[in-house]
């Protein structure tokens, strides 16, 4: 997870997310660091079953998948709701345009992070919980970087899952009409 290349060269996807950082001088203890990582993938896990959709498998399917996409987009902006009043309660995180990878994410302009710290950073607007991990982080001019700490083994293949779906769902996006239907 160390990797020394830029994060601007990993895969990886842009995003306007809440961030906050806690400077620490020591690392999180291992019990401490067993609990966020406990949390991260019950994050990423709600964060991707949030995201899910399903298409219709057949024409008889079809009604019923329109029915459950109704309720889900209905459900989906209760959750925009709540995530949004439980966000207005605690402004300490604002949102910033940042770049997430699985080694860490960077941001353009904005205050400065330096040094060794406790990284949170909010992946859905429905999610009340950030994914939080210690990270060193370092400015390059209007550029920085905050490099997470080695994570464990399901925390690090759940994080790479959920940047490689939204990488892919950024490049879908930015793709012309006629590229995407070929």
């Amino acid at each position: 997870m160390n990797d020394p290349t830029s994060l601007d060269q990993q895969l990886g996807y842009r995003d306007t997310l809440p961030l906050s950082w806690v400077p620490l001088a020591t690392p999180p203890p291992p019990e401490q660091l067993q609990q966020l990582q406990e949390n991260n993938l019950r994050v990423l896990a709600v964060v991707a079953a949030l995201e899910e959709r399903h298409s219709p498998r057949g024409e008889n399917d079809e009604r019923v998948e329109q029915e459950l996409e109704r309720i889900h987009q209905k459900l989906d902006m209760l959750l925009v709701l709540f995530g949004q009043f439980l966000r207005r309660m605690d402004p300490s995180a604002p949102p910033r345009p940042v770049r997430l990878t699985s080694a860490g994410l960077s941001w353009e302009g904005g205050s400065a992070l330096e040094g060794y710290g406790l990284l949170s950073v909010m992946l859905h607007p429905c999610m009340p919980e950030p994914f939080t991990w210690p990270a060193r982080a370092t400015n390059a001019g209007a550029v920085g970087e905050a490099r997470f700490e080695p994570l464990g083994e399901a925390l690090e293949a759940a994080l790479e899952k959920h940047v490689f779906l939204h990488h892919r769902r950024s490049v879908a996006v930015s793709r012309p009409p006629a590229a995407r239907s070929a």
